[in-house]
């Protein structure tokens, strides 16, 4: 019977039973990197002893790899609570992300990007937070119930995505800049659903996805009359002085 809480050090197998249990997985990045792997155009991230939440070690971003960041792909999509630690050493010139994503590549951002307080991104929509930029270690943490998934800094609630239900993938670093970001104690903890929960779930989705459909269908319906008035392709007119080679052109199309 495995533990109800697994630590990641050098087990290349041990991501699967993240989506078949709803014991924890904690990535601590004191052997390896747990499983992630660069993206693509991108620097790897590297393990260094200078700072570190838990243990000895933590994963780096930044220089000499001018784009370190790197994405773990779960073996299944989860419901429930992704949490990661991130050092800040207040460079005021900072493009560091925690990022959650799913199969369709909806995403939710943590980003480390202005000099004086912490952002939320959704899509290419940056927000600025109530949450000051402060040196040291920060929890960010990541909560989806299977409608939506909230951010939180330090506790604090700082942005809902209603689109992102269930996580695929997660990403860490900077894939923009050369910025220095830490990350430790990576939290992965799915829900223990019951089969009504998960029915319910994917009730709402065929619902929604129904819904988005026939808006659609609406939307080019009502352009239909449209079509024949102010969008009606102009007919092909006389544009004036021809010359032999421009007959010849036509003649040859």
């Amino acid at each position: 019977m495995p533990s109800r809480c697994l630590r990641r050090s050098a087990l290349p197998g041990l991501l699967a039973l993240v989506a078949a249990c709803a014991g924890a997985l904690t990535l601590d990045f004191e052997q390896n990197v747990g499983g992630f792997v660069t993206l693509a155009e991108k620097q790897p991230m590297r393990l260094v002893a200078d700072q570190a939440h838990g243990g000895k070690q933590s994963l780096y971003s930044g220089p000499p790899g001018a784009t370190g960041c790197m994405s773990l792909k779960l073996a299944k999509p989860v419901i429930g609570r992704v949490e990661c630690w991130f050092y800040d050493d207040l460079a005021p010139a900072k493009r560091q992300t925690v990022s959650v994503s799913d199969v369709g590549d909806e995403y939710l951002l943590f980003v480390a990007g202005t000099p004086t307080v912490y952002q939320a991104r959704i899509g290419m929509t940056y927000t600025d937070t109530r949450v000051k930029r402060t040196l040291g270690w920060h929890r960010i943490s990541f909560l989806l119930d299977g409608r939506r998934t909230a951010l939180s800094i330090d506790g604090e609630q700082v942005m809902v995505n209603e689109r992102l239900r269930r996580l695929d993938s997660i990403m860490l670093g900077s894939p923009w800049d050369a910025s220095t970001g830490w990350y430790d104690d990576l939290t992965i903890e799915p829900r223990d659903l019951s089969d009504a929960e998960l029915a319910a779930i994917d009730a709402a989705d065929r619902a929604e996805r129904a819904a988005a459909r026939q808006a659609r269908i609406g939307a080019l319906t009502a352009d239909r009359s449209r079509l024949s008035g102010e969008l009606k392709a102009a007919t092909y007119g006389h544009l004036g002085a021809t010359t032999p080679l421009a007959e010849e052109y036509h003649r040859r199309l």
